[in-house]
């Protein structure tokens, strides 16, 4: 009988043990997978970059993130993560390049790649102008007469928009041509103009290198300094030029277009070229568009409105069946048309009149000179943005907040945001 009762309550303790076996695999098993998943997997919301190539590295749980700037700009900085490691985040600086970025992910054997942030500055003054500085490149090769002669004849509806919004602005003028830095080269190209040189402001009169609102006799000095000839070279580089306008010998105090490009103002360019830009040196038209870009980014000081390209040129005319070979006349815009996509630009038909275009154009300068702000990079999506005003949040919204234009990457205060903007700091973040 002892011995039946002995074998029975052993048989109870086993079922016991069984049971709460069970349930033990119940909390620390299932449960666990569950409550794992209310764990911070990575810093602000951030989310694995399909485009950088750095990842993470498995096991442990240290966690690592930096950010570098590029030699234009100020340092980016980083974020580290929570335990068992997360992903680091970069955020970019105003001007700089955000440099690489690493992040280590511990305990589940998998790795992500980090998304990267850019966080763009903007600081408004408290009541000023608005500012513009307008470069034109005009083509003055051979088959460019007609066109010289449409720009000058348009530039004053071109200006009054200007003048009408009541802009600070500079307008100025160089060519196409950068085969020579040679002062008789430009003498026997330019006769008639002060200070000839390739990337160098071009002008008839050497007492206004650049034009302003308060030049007397402004539209017809533009008139005058447009009509730039056709005997310049047959390889075509404004973008080149562009690039030349804006070194430092150039710029510097005693160069010859020191003070034309502001720190606080709207840097724009405007091609008017009916041919491809030349490249013979074997650089890729996205390689100059870069060192454009990185130029630009350079010479803009914290107060900039960013920059703005527009590009008249043989938009229409028909892509060839081959490419055509070095040195060879190349009216189908291929570099212009693969850099204006790029520099999110627009493009106008300088087969046409283009008198209509440069009012357009005008009016988009007087906008974004006004009211937008253009980004240092593309954003990877629109609901990405972080817009603040003095470190208030802004709303997306048409009347009383921001705009977001794709077409041409700016950001555009409306209503009460945009009355908030005067002696203000403006901050954009978005992923990139």
């Amino acid at each position: 009988m002892l011995n039946s009762r002995i074998k029975l309550f052993s048989e109870r303790i086993a079922q016991n043990l069984a049971v709460a076996t069970l349930l033990t695999g119940c909390v620390f098993g299932e449960n666990q997978q569950f409550f794992s998943k209310l764990e911070p997997s990575n810093v602000s919301g951030s989310v694995p970059d399909p485009v950088s190539n750095s990842g993470g590295t498995t096991g442990g749980g240290s966690t690592s993130g930096t950010s570098g700037g590029s030699s234009d700009g100020s340092t980016g900085a980083s974020t580290g993560g929570s335990s068992g490691g997360t992903t680091g985040v970069a955020v970019g600086s105003t001007t700089g390049d955000s440099g690489s970025t690493s992040g280590s992910t511990g305990g589940s054997g998998t790795s992500a790649g980090p998304v990267q942030l850019q966080n763009d500055q903007f600081s408004v003054p408290v009541a000023q102008a608005p500012k513009i500085d307008v470069l034109f490149c005009v083509d003055n090769s051979g088959s460019m007469s007609d066109n010289q002669q449409i720009l000058a004849d348009s530039f004053s509806g071109f200006i009054n928009g200007f003048t009408n919004a009541g802009l600070d602005f500079h307008v100025g003028i160089i060519t196409s041509d950068v085969d020579s830095n040679n002062a008789s080269y430009w003498r026997n190209r330019l006769p008639d103009y002060s200070g000839a040189n390739r990337g160098l402001l071009l002008t008839r009169y050497s007492s206004d290198r650049f034009l302003t609102q308060n030049t007397s006799g402004l539209v017809s000095k533009f008139e005058d300094n447009a009509k730039v000839g056709i005997k310049g070279s047959g390889r075509e580089q404004c973008l080149n030029s562009f690039l030349y306008a804006m070194e430092d010998s150039a710029l510097r105090a005693g160069g010859w277009n020191h003070g034309f490009f502001r720190e606080d103002s709207l840097l724009s360019f405007v091609v008017v070229s009916d041919e491809n830009e030349d490249i013979q040196n074997g650089e890729t038209i996205e390689a100059r568009v870069d060192r454009l870009k990185a130029r630009v980014a350079a010479i803009s000081g914290s107060s900039s409105r960013g920059s703005r390209f527009d590009f008249i040129i043989n938009k229409n005319y028909p892509a060839p069946s081959a490419a055509p070979a070095p040195g060879q006349i190349q009216y189908y815009p291929e570099r212009y048309l693969k850099a204006a996509q790029i520099l999110k630009a627009k493009t106008f038909d300088i087969a046409r009149n283009f008198s209509s275009d440069l009012l357009t154009i005008s009016s988009g300068m007087v906008q974004q000179a006004t009211r937008e702000f253009t980004l240092t990079k593309s954003p990877s999506s629109g609901s990405s943005l972080v817009v603040k005003i003095n470190g208030q949040v802004i709303p997306a919204d048409s009347v009383n907040g921001y705009i977001y234009h794709a077409d041409r990457n700016t950001i555009e205060l409306t209503g009460a945001a945009a009355a908030l903007l005067p002696g203000s700091e403006l901050s954009v973040s978005y992923q990139i």
